[in-house]
């Protein structure tokens, strides 16, 4: 039937914002945020809302939109007050949990009904693990990465980062 003729012809679902701006931040930005706390499992989802050079990104093979909301061109120097948080040794899935700040100032976007010259700023929690959205992922990992998550938050090696960054913004 019409399912196959679909399946065969390439036709993929997109059920989320994950190949526009997946993030929420355009959506909160648009209703009038000027601070918002973003949790991401990886710093394309920050990249994808400020301008780039040039070059394309995927997601399992599919071209993403790239539809910015900030004038900035993205790299490293737009990320201030870092803190790269220890992870304790012997953790099986937590690679990295890194805070940082990101200032930008909206650019237009009609897509979002953005308005421009707004400054924002983007309060970064990045969580870097090797387990994806649970594509082809044992469930039972994201338990342990869960618990490797707050071992990391309870470390007294990260008492101040969290105590004076992290908490002040949730």
């Amino acid at each position: 039937g019409r399912l196959r003729v679909c399946a065969r012809s390439g036709v993929a679902g997109v059920i989320d914002g994950g190949y526009t701006e997946g993030s929420g931040v355009a959506q909160a930005v648009s209703v009038g945020a000027d601070e918002v706390v973003m949790v991401v499992n990886d710093l394309i989802s920050v990249s994808g809302l400020f301008q780039r050079e040039q070059g394309s990104s995927e997601t399992l093979g599919i071209p993403k939109l790239h539809m910015p909301i900030f004038s900035e061109l993205y790299g490293d120097w737009l990320f201030t007050d870092v803190h790269d948080l220890y992870v304790p040794e012997g953790s099986e899935f937590l690679q990295r949990f890194m805070v940082a700040t990101v200032r930008g100032t909206t650019i237009r976007n009609e897509l979002f009904g953005i308005h421009e010259g707004r400054r924002v700023t983007l309060r970064v929690v990045f969580v870097s693990s090797q387990l994806q959205i649970g594509v082809l992922s044992d469930y039972t990992h994201y338990g342990v990465l869960a618990q490797e998550i707050a071992q990391c938050m309870l470390s007294e090696h990260n008492a101040d980062p969290l105590e004076n960054w992290l908490l002040r913004y949730i």
